[in-house]
């Protein structure tokens, strides 16, 4: 397997799980090397379409600076169908995101621990 230097970082998990200390430290370990997006879910009113927003975030990755996603895409596929009854995407922009992602991407995934999960967070 190929070893390939990532300049794109997207961290994901749950809700509890340490993904903004995580990605606090790594714009902190990078420092002006970092480029820090914030998660769909902290940007101001009024939002953007989500599937556009997702191909801005791609399209921005400034040269010679790691790009750093405090969550990104894939909560969608959890929060969609429990807020929204689907996901508010067309096939098309999933396929393209997933693909992108796999290609141009390192994804970091955050959970709790056990503890924490077996007693609520």
């Amino acid at each position: 397997m190929k070893i390939r230097p990532y300049s794109r970082i997207v961290v994901e998990g749950m809700d509890g799980a340490g993904k903004t200390t995580l990605v606090n430290q790594l714009v902190d370990h990078y420092g002006d090397s970092a480029h820090l997006v914030p998660g769909y879910n902290r940007i101001p009113d009024p939002k953007p379409e989500m599937p556009r927003w997702w191909m801005e975030q791609l399209s921005v990755n400034p040269h010679g600076r790691v790009t750093i996603h405090d969550r990104f895409f894939y909560p969608e596929f959890v929060y969609g169908p429990i807020l929204r009854g689907h996901i508010n995407a067309p096939g098309s922009t999933i396929e393209y995101v997933q693909k992108f992602l796999r290609e141009h991407a390192f994804l970091i995934y955050c959970r709790p621990p056990v503890e924490v999960l077996k007693n609520g967070i």
